[in-house]
């Protein structure tokens, strides 16, 4: 805060001194405070917003409706309590948006597009994929290699959902251990799997493999992972 930020306030200046209300009206040389209380009755956190601003505030302008029904009795201006800035209240000079007004608003129009993005790219599905640890490659006496991984599938909807899990390459093969076939409704499950790729068709020791979870004849979600052969 500085003394151009717009805070929920008492104007002093017009306020005091104070009085209380007489039949005649109000004293021409008083203020237009008579000392009512309601702005404290009605505060919830029970401060007096005429003694300056304080950490207790929460913004509520529950003083600010309460002073201005008793201004309209007593045929005052409203907003005795309103939103002033310091600088307004003690030299009167009017609220203008600074730097650091528009330098804030950059941050939060910044802040809104990184979240729009996330959302619009956010999955219903997570899927990762791991190599099941300890482990590194296993021949197959038919000329094949194989991998064991563990995936795990969180379901960031509120409908159950059926799916297949598969290879990108679609000359892989994948004997699973444990395959669930549906993902219940913001829950997770398990896969254990071996992923068994021919040794002819492997050039390099380790090699890059992304995994595909489709329902209803649409990917929903990928995972990449290493396989590892024998050169």
């Amino acid at each position: 805060m500085d003394n151009q930020s717009l805070i929920v306030a008492y104007n002093q200046p017009r306020g005091e001194p104070r009085a209380f209300l007489q039949k005649s009206n109000v004293s021409p040389a008083k203020g237009d405070c008579i000392d009512c209380g309601l702005c404290v009755q009605v505060c919830p956190t029970g401060i007096d917003i005429r003694n300056g601003t304080q950490l207790e505030c929460v913004n509520c302008t529950a003083c600010i409706d309460g002073c201005n029904e008793v201004m309209v009795k007593i045929k005052r201006p409203a907003n005795l309590i309103g939103f002033y800035t310091q600088d307004f209240i003690k030299q009167k000079k009017p609220f203008k948006l600074g730097l650091k007004a528009y330098g804030y608003t950059a941050v939060l129009l910044i802040v809104m597009l990184v979240f729009s993005s996330l959302i619009y790219k956010r999955q219903n599905v997570e899927t990762t994929v791991l190599r099941a640890s300890g482990t590194l490659y296993q021949l197959g006496n038919d000329g094949t290699v194989s991998n064991l991984y563990n995936a795990e599938l969180i379901n960031k909807t509120n409908q159950p959902i059926r799916f297949t899990f598969h290879s990108q390459n679609k000359g892989d093969v994948i004997n699973f251990i444990q395959k669930p076939e549906v993902l219940a409704k913001e829950g997770t499950t398990h896969l254990t799997f071996f992923l068994i790729r021919k040794k002819n068709k492997l050039k390099d020791f380790k090699s890059d493999v992304v995994f595909e979870v489709s329902a209803n004849g649409k990917v929903i979600s990928t995972a990449s992972s290493s396989f590892f052969s024998q050169p």
